[in-house]
């Protein structure tokens, strides 16, 4: 979703103007926000910069929906990580991941449906309340066409690829290897050490650089890096 596609949105100046690339994965437990940018000054690629909001699974959804649509707060969490700054909102370009992947109406309940489109409508409703405009809800099979295109030529089966999304972070950017996630009495937590419980998935940071990345692509194919 975007007002204006970002080629209408490219500068036609020298040199190249900042820009901040970010994606966003949300979910009934967490946001996860990854944010990278091109420093003009600098001339080069600074970031990523991480940020993650995580619930237990005692906070009511309405709380969760509440701290969704304070998303300039969120937002400024992981940009303020890049340490530069570009001129305005409109050199600031999100991707959020859609609320569910396809074909899943088809299996879910509707009860997780409706509360996980209210959270991701929360976090977007209040990126425009604040003034973003260059905002786009991607579905997950195109970021997750960067991740499979690093790993060609094997085949990644389907319920593997959170699993490679973390190998492929891992190895494209210089961040950390975070405690994969575990399902507790208090919803979705980081493996402690001392828990012998199988992970669930990994942590859902790995998915919002997936995201960005896509995000990225797209800001240096129409705005440009030196």
């Amino acid at each position: 979703m975007a007002r204006k596609s970002v080629k209408a949105l490219k500068l036609q100046t020298e040199p190249v103007p900042s820009w901040i690339a970010l994606g966003v994965d949300i979910s009934m437990s967490s946001i996860a926000i990854s944010a990278i940018g091109w420093d003009k000054t600098m001339r080069k690629m600074r970031g990523p910069s991480l940020h993650t909001t995580r619930w237990n699974q005692g906070e009511h959804y309405f709380e969760r929906m509440e701290d969704a649509s304070r998303a300039q707060n969120l937002v400024d969490a992981a940009v303020s990580g890049l340490n530069f700054y570009v001129s305005g909102m409109e050199d600031i370009f999100i991707a959020v991941e859609e609320p569910w992947p396809l074909g899943i109406v088809k299996r879910a309940q509707s009860a997780w449906i409706k509360q996980q489109a209210q959270m991701s409508g929360s976090f977007i409703g209040g990126l425009l309340r604040y003034g973003y405009r260059n905002v786009y809800e991607i579905n997950n099979q195109q970021w997750h066409g960067i991740v499979r295109a690093h790993f060609k030529p094997e085949t990644i089966p389907q319920k593997e690829i959170k699993w490679k999304v973390k190998e492929w972070a891992l190895e494209a950017f210089d961040v950390p290897a975070f405690p994969d996630l575990i399902q507790s009495k208090h919803g979705k937590i980081p493996k402690p050490d001392t828990s012998r419980a199988k992970p669930e998935q990994p942590d859902d940071i790995y998915d919002a650089l997936g995201i960005m990345s896509w995000m990225q692509n797209e800001c240096e194919q129409q705005i440009g890096v030196e």
